[in-house]
């Protein structure tokens, strides 16, 4: 057998806002599991890794369907303007308040925050023609 060289649990050493610290326990059906780890294999990543990847991905699926709703719910382009502003602030992106709502998609894209911002657009072509009837 040979040696590996590492040591102790140097080489897992996390930052504190790295480390895993709390634990999920759930029953599943054999072939979900199956199913699951195939898929973690296929990414090159454990399955502990691919499922915390796979719940937090849904999680932003669903608030991005909320922001696109509240997008698509506004009345005019003020509201519009308020609603896009806050999801950039959000986002950590104010530098893109300034710009057109297709050039921060631009800027963003590819990406889920880039979809959210040419909904804007087309919500926004939609109060404009609205405004101008």
């Amino acid at each position: 057998m040979t040696k590996h060289g590492n040591i102790g649990k140097r080489n897992a050493v996390k930052t504190e806002d790295n480390k895993a610290t709390s634990n999920i326990y759930a029953r599943c059906k054999k072939a979900d599991k199956d199913s699951w780890e195939t898929a973690a294999y296929n990414e090159n990543i454990k399955l502990s890794e691919w499922v915390v990847k796979t719940l937090n991905r849904s999680c932003e699926m669903a608030l991005e369907k909320q922001v696109i709703q509240t997008i698509k719910n506004t009345n005019n382009t003020e509201e519009l303007r308020t609603v896009v502003t806050s999801f950039l602030s959000s986002i950590g992106r104010n530098d893109l308040k300034e710009q057109s709502y297709d050039e921060s998609a631009y800027e963003l894209s590819p990406s889920p925050e880039s979809d959210i911002l040419l909904e804007a657009v087309k919500q926004w072509d939609v109060l404009i023609k609205d405004e101008d009837i």
